[in-house]
């Protein structure tokens, strides 16, 4: 577990997820959700409970305590509230990555790295079914709740790459994200985005038949 640090912490640039433990502590929706607030904000439990509009906060705290003992969030701050300690977490980085040699060789592998997909793209759709919701609610006063020119895009593409070209175009993109603002302060003249992305062969690569 890690130790407290000052408030005054701030998170690394990138987060390597080097083994299948912590693969599957992240490959859950809720402690999705809960990494993904931190990664803004430092908050305790029962804000959190209140961002996630979770009524019982504690049934937080057991993802909270695997979050942070596979490191994946840390204490940044503690203060005594009606005698009980009560602890701040924060995101320990800006992004988190899947270390290539932990990416699926074998079916338990395989299983694993699934549901960390499947709770990437379960949220995204939540996500994007709450905003159509909400826009189709409010079709009346559109302009304020999405103010028009801002930008937006889903779209899906199928290509024919090299090893080459498909290297190129994963470290393009990666220096694009990292090119993006880090500051995660909300304002009134901001918009929350949000980002999920895939980008992987769709079929295996067959060797040519030996003659």
């Amino acid at each position: 577990m890690t130790d407290t640090v000052s408030p005054t912490f701030e998170p690394i640039d990138v987060f390597y997820i080097k083994n299948l433990d912590a693969l599957k502590v992240i490959s859950d929706r809720r402690r999705l959700q809960l990494l993904e607030k931190l990664m803004q904000h430092p908050y305790t439990v029962k804000q959190l409970a209140s961002e996630l509009a979770v009524e019982d906060s504690t049934k937080l705290y057991y993802h909270v305590r695997l979050l942070e003992e596979h490191e994946f969030i840390r204490v940044v701050d503690t203060q005594l509230v009606s005698g009980i300690l009560e602890k701040t977490y924060r995101a320990t980085a800006r992004r988190y990555e899947v270390e290539k040699e932990l990416l699926p060789n074998n079916p338990a592998e395989y299983s694993d790295a699934m549901q960390l997909v499947n709770a990437m793209f379960e949220e995204t759709l939540e996500e994007l079914g709450r905003l159509m919701e909400y826009v189709s609610a409010h079709a009346d006063d559109a302009e304020r709740v999405i103010p028009r020119g801002t930008a937006s895009e889903i779209a899906r593409r199928k290509f024919h790459l090299t090893h080459a070209q498909a290297d190129e175009f994963i470290q393009k993109l990666r220096e694009v994200v990292l090119s993006l603002p880090t500051d995660t302060t909300p304002g009134p003249d901001k918009l929350e985005f949000g980002l999920t992305f895939a980008f992987f062969p769709i079929s295996p690569h067959e060797p040519p038949p030996q003659e």
